[in-house]
């Protein structure tokens, strides 16, 4: 049995039309770029999700989302109101793992730390969150059908809201 933690969150209406609007806007965009996704989902949903995942996840840290719709290279979503970027990774899956293609970790526009949500549009679930140090270890490289990816399971993860400054140091120890 895997054991999850959680917190959940269901998108208000105006968040849920605007998920929709640029999640399709961000994929419009981004036909012109070669395919890397690591799901057998459409293009077009895997953008929707994952911009309603990352305006659930600001919600709850009280951030602002990245609402470009440009193609980018790397993965910074939102940032902090303690100044770390982040990268919030979604999965419809309720016991899923935060998966990180190696490609994402390098270069400028990389992320400081990850985050996993859960579930579809309107409710997500936040699962916790990982440093991109830790994340990017060899050791969570694994092949799960559709490339090596960095996969770390729930319980890898941390549990509580990056919110503070306090417990982001407490986190880095």
């Amino acid at each position: 049995m895997v054991e999850m933690y959680g917190i959940p969150i269901r998108l208000t209406a105006e968040e849920q039309a605007n998920a929709i609007e640029f999640g399709k806007r961000r994929h419009a965009c981004n036909l012109n770029t070669p395919d890397r996704r690591r799901s057998e989902e459409s293009g077009e949903s895997i953008h929707i999700e994952g911009m309603g995942a990352e305006i659930g996840f600001c919600r709850l840290v009280e951030a602002a989302p990245d609402f470009s719709i440009g193609s980018r290279s790397g993965g910074i979503d939102t940032t902090l109101l303690t100044g770390q970027t982040v990268d919030v990774k979604q999965t419809r899956y309720q016991s899923g793992h935060l998966l990180v293609a190696p490609w994402k970790t390098d270069g400028r526009e990389a992320p400081e730390m990850y985050a996993l949500m859960t579930g579809t549009l309107p409710t997500y679930t936040f699962r916790g969150w990982a440093w991109a140090e830790f994340v990017c270890d060899k050791k969570w490289l694994a092949d799960l059908g559709r490339g090596m990816n960095y996969t770390l399971g729930q319980g890898d993860l941390i549990h509580e809201l990056p919110l503070s400054y306090e417990l982001l140091t407490v986190c880095n120890a």
